[in-house]
């Protein structure tokens, strides 16, 4: 049983950071084959798995890391990373190191990874709750899809930045959800 999950409806694996080099093209065949099989070596089924997936870069050494795109399957996640050539040419030219998480569905309460599976609306949730995340973290995610809403919500007391002073009511929801309600994208 994962540890964690032994009441979780929708359990989830994080695996990674994984590093990436300037030779690691995920969206080649060959490269990504041996990538996937040192996966596969230490995590059996990592490769078919569904799930997301989030990168990051890490500018120096003592530097935090910093997301850059989030995404997900519902192919597998060998088979999804074959359309990023260009996402992968645009964070390999980024100044640092590119780290890259695998957050892949479990079966159940077991260890092993879900495979295909279309339409997965806890796939879905998750990669828009990231997205919003790394969105705080990162105002210039290369994420397209899913940041309209987030980039121009504003909920006085929760996202955005209303005109004028807040009203008590705005206070009163900041105060509860925390110092990372009412951030501004």
């Amino acid at each position: 049983v994962l540890e964690g999950a032994v009441t979780a409806k929708f359990a989830y694996q994080t695996l990674g950071p994984f590093k990436l080099t300037s030779r690691d093209d995920l969206s080649s065949q060959t490269i990504a084959g041996d990538f996937w099989d040192e996966l596969d070596d230490k995590h059996a089924g990592l490769r078919s798995a569904i799930g997301i997936y989030l990168f990051a870069v890490r500018a120096t050494k003592k530097s935090p890391l910093t997301p850059w795109y989030v995404g997900k399957t519902e192919d597998s996640f060998e088979r999804r990373f074959r359309g990023h050539k260009k996402l992968f040419e645009k964070l390999l030219n980024k100044n640092g190191t590119v780290a890259l998480f695998l957050i892949a569905r479990s079966r159940g309460r077991s260890k092993e990874f879900m495979g295909v599976r279309k339409d997965l609306k806890s796939n879905d949730v998750l990669e828009t709750m990231l997205i919003e995340r790394c969105l705080d973290i990162n105002s210039k995610l290369f994420n397209a899809s899913k940041t309209k809403y987030v980039k121009g919500l504003v909920v006085p007391g929760f996202r955005g930045k209303p005109k004028g002073k807040p009203n008590d009511s705005a206070r009163q929801l900041r105060r509860m959800l925390g110092s990372s309600a009412h951030k501004e994208i």
